[in-house]
């Protein structure tokens, strides 16, 4: 069966009846691409502006996690691939020299030991976007075949979003940014935007000392601004 017609098929609301909705159809496609490549999970992230990235969709709550834990420490291969522009393979030993921090805390808390992340080349869906692909090996093997493979992958999830976005009935952004993890998210920003008026920071500083706020006390970013944005934290105890 082709590539595009089985992730349509698996992607499908009939094949995941707990993810109903047009705004789930990235976390759908993540549960395709991890069903369809020899990958143990999948998460997607779309990228605008100063590092604002906003996780889409993942494959089950593991992958949800390690894009979290990505962010939180602000290193790791999915920025890396946005960056070049370009697939970026990390085997356990690349990501402990490369991503020390990152590394650690992805083999505390998640059991995935490799990803493989590329850039989604299709921004018709309203912004950049990369996708992370989770192995439990050490060392996969990925050979060129494989790799365009999982291109091919890409290329459909990226042409289905586009697809399916919401632009084209004048929505001034994708439709899969209302779910509650975009919305926490976006959290980050508010608080960010609360640290900068409170201690006169930049928007580099403000996220700096959020992340690590949440790294010293074995939380996420998402965590530590949510609590900010609701008032449960207050600004001054990220220096105290």
């Amino acid at each position: 069966m082709d590539v595009s017609v089985r992730i349509v098929e698996l992607a499908s609301v009939d094949n995941n009846r707990d993810l109903p909705g047009p705004e789930l159809l990235p976390s759908r496609l993540m549960r395709a691409c991890a069903q369809v490549l020899p990958v143990a999970a999948a998460g997607m992230s779309y990228f605008s502006g100063f590092r604002h990235r906003v996780p889409l969709g993942a494959s089950d709550d593991h992958a949800v996690l390690a894009e979290r834990l990505q962010f939180t420490v602000g290193e790791g291969p999915c920025l890396a691939a946005h960056v070049q522009d370009s697939a970026v393979l990390a085997t356990a030993d690349i990501m402990r020299q490369r991503w020390p921090t990152f590394s650690a805390e992805l083999v505390m808390k998640t059991p995935y030991r490799a990803i493989l992340s590329l850039p989604v080349d299709n921004e018709d869906f309203g912004g950049n976007a990369a996708v992370d692909l989770y192995y439990t090996e050490l060392q996969p093997a990925i050979t060129d075949d494989a790799l365009q493979a999982v291109q091919e992958v890409t290329d459909v999830v990226g042409s289905l979003l586009a697809t399916h976005s919401g632009l084209s009935d004048g929505r001034g952004q994708p439709v899969w940014l209302n779910t509650a993890a975009a919305r926490a998210r976006s959290r980050v920003w508010i608080a960010m935007g609360m640290v900068d008026i409170a201690l006169s920071m930049g928007p580099r500083d403000s996220l700096a000392l959020l992340r690590g706020h949440a790294y010293t006390h074995d939380a996420t970013v998402d965590d530590i601004a949510g609590a900010i944005a609701d008032g449960e934290l207050l600004v001054q105890a990220l220096v105290d």
